[in-house]
């Protein structure tokens, strides 16, 4: 329910101040190709939620999935990272993750469940 009050505020907000609405034939073509060259990132989140609920895998290969399928589209499909750039973005996610482990390493394990 509170999902779908936050949506109505936030439509009835962009209905008042969302400028002129009249748009011409290039606008609307503008965001059709928006919305269609967005359609598939916005589906990751459907398929790896999918996917874990309907118990097909684990959340941490869910993570994984995710990751080759950024992985791929960012790559092969829109080629906003270049082959030569991913050594570089490899060692920054590891870099970071290190960053987070030496932050969890000392607290005490979780109690309770």
């Amino acid at each position: 329910m509170p999902g779908f009050l936050l949506a109505l505020g936030l439509s009835i907000y962009v209905y008042f101040f969302a400028g002129d609405m009249v748009t011409s034939k290039t606008k609307q073509q503008s965001r059709r190709h928006a919305l269609l060259h967005g359609l598939l990132p916005a589906l990751m989140p459907v398929f790896v939620v999918g996917a874990i609920l309907a118990g097909i895998v684990t959340p941490t290969e869910a993570a994984a999935f995710a990751v080759v399928y950024a992985l791929i589209l960012g790559v092969v499909l829109y080629r906003n990272i270049k082959l030569v750039n991913l050594p570089g973005i490899f060692a920054r996610a590891m870099r970071d993750s290190a960053v987070i482990m030496v932050i969890m390493g000392p607290l005490p394990p979780p109690t309770g469940c």
